[in-house]
């Protein structure tokens, strides 16, 4: 038994130095020193378990052990110059002495996968949960997925202390996405998720590549802000050989949808009808799909915004194939991550249908933090953990890194704030020009399928050309149809 578990923590030891050196380009040794203070455990810490995301997080493991694992690998020039991935390393070891000090708590993180793997993971643990087997994670974390857990009773509402707390310090565009109907009389929603930085949708584009193609030097500085001067440009660009124009990506997985979904509220649509069932037909949805199309036939080949995973879409951004890209804003970052120039990088809100219209989009990167209903024994631990990513010490840090936007309004306050190239994120974010998608309490993953299968039959100009796309919709309206009767 003593040989098993030595061998298990070899194996262990092994895995955590996997999981740190997956940061920084898998380096083993860097030049960065961290001599800042780092909290220490006393032993009498309660343990509690939260889900990784690469978003939001330093990989699998305990905080305290992943942490110096990173920064052993961490160079002066990746803190001085790096976003994604130095960031959630400030970020986790803020949270790290937040818990350690405030809330006798030690972190420690699950790699549950994300998007379809998530979804697996999350439904075989209500399974085990339902089957009497309590699942591991204190803390969950997800995206639009959640808001059906949330309606089927799969997480625990915010305390009350805590949703007043929220209300009064976080943007409501981080938890409004969760905010269901109200169950005891005090005239507000309750609140059963937060997000600790949440970033909008915007628009991305290449400088360079604009003004090669000879688009105008305004546009080139300020960017498109209407669908028909957005679409001049990229046929612009298409017409000049060499480069491609890029448009909104539109392959079948939820990176698709979340990226269409703010143009079809924009053409006024919602996808739901007036009872709340999936609405896909619609005038504003087949005017939304119908410019998404537009925009891909700029492009000589249709797989520039059709691929099958976001990778791709982005990657040739990144290379500087593609003029323009739809993504979070902390793609700012990323951009600079990948060895571009950020004088080369133009961004602005997503442009509209018109100039009349008004400026909509959606978060991407939202990451909610939410207790799941097994966890029946450490939700007070569990609710102290999601209020301390919504501290003033953990988002001020998110703040400086300038990776995501701060969610905290009292952080962004704070006249420092406003010279951060996120500061206009948080602004389209806090002026109430944000639109969250809809929900279903059953089938969801099924309706959203056939509305991506939709989305990409729009992109694949080419494969589906022959098909218009009032009937590409009227076929995902008949499949969705057949799941709510």
């Amino acid at each position: 038994m003593k040989h098993l578990k030595k061998a298990l923590a070899v194996l262990l030891g092994a895995l955590l130095v996997f999981s740190a050196a997956a940061c920084f380009g898998g380096k083993e040794e860097g030049d960065f020193v961290d001599d800042e203070y780092l909290a220490t455990l006393d032993g009498a810490e309660t343990e509690v378990s939260m889900l990784y995301v690469s978003g939001m997080g330093i990989g699998a493991g305990y905080a305290d052990e992943l942490i110096p694992a990173v920064a052993a690998r961490m160079t002066n020039e990746d803190v001085e110059n790096g976003y994604n991935d130095v960031a959630q390393y400030f970020v986790t070891k803020a949270a790290y002495n937040y818990n350690v000090d405030n809330n006798d708590i030690r972190l420690r993180f699950l790699d549950w996968g994300w998007e379809d793997e998530l979804a697996q993971r999350m439904t075989a643990a209500y399974a085990s949960w339902n089957a009497g087997t309590r699942p591991q994670a204190d803390v969950v974390v997800g995206e639009i997925q959640m808001l059906s857990y949330a309606r089927q009773g799969g997480l625990v509402k915010f305390p009350q202390e805590l949703e007043d707390w929220v209300r009064a310090n976080m943007l409501p565009s981080s938890y409004a996405y969760l905010e269901l109907e109200d169950d005891d009389g005090d005239g507000l929603g309750e609140i059963y998720g937060c997000a600790a930085d949440a970033s909008p949708q915007v628009l991305l584009w290449n400088k360079t590549i604009l003004r090669a193609c000879g688009v105008d030097e305004e546009i080139v500085q300020n960017g498109p802000s209407t669908w028909q001067e957005w679409l001049d440009v990229c046929e612009q660009v298409g017409s000049t050989r060499g480069y491609y124009a890029g448009g909104v990506y539109c392959g079948a997985n939820d990176g698709g949808v979340i990226r269409a979904y703010p143009l079809v509220a924009q053409a006024g649509a919602t996808l739901q009808d007036a009872d709340g069932d999936p609405y896909f037909n619609s005038e504003g949805a087949e005017r939304a799909l119908s410019f998404i199309r537009d925009l891909s036939e700029t492009n000589v080949s249709e797989v520039i915004v059709s691929g099958a995973n976001e990778d791709e879409y982005h990657t040739y951004f990144y290379q500087q194939k593609t003029a323009f890209m739809t993504g979070p804003s902390y793609q700012i970052g990323i951009w600079q991550d990948t060895g571009n120039d950020i004088e080369n990088l133009g961004w602005c809100a997503l442009p509209t249908p018109s100039a009349e219209s008004g400026a909509l989009t959606n978060l991407i990167g939202a990451f909610y933090l939410a207790v799941p209903s097994w966890n029946t024994d450490k939700q007070e631990e569990a609710f102290a953990v999601i209020k301390s990513y919504f501290s003033e010490e953990v988002q001020r840090v998110i703040g400086e890194r300038d990776f995501k936007p701060v969610n905290n309004r009292n952080v962004a306050a704070e006249d420092w704030y406003s010279e951060k190239d996120q500061y206009f994120a948080y602004e389209i974010m806090a002026n109430d020009e944000i639109v969250y998608m809809p929900g279903w309490d059953s089938n969801q993953t099924s309706i959203w399928a056939a509305f991506q299968n939709a989305l990409l039959q729009a992109g694949l100009y080419r494969t589906y050309g022959s098909s218009s796309i009032a009937d590409i919709l009227a076929e995902a309206q008949r499949t969705v149809s057949a799941y709510i009767g």
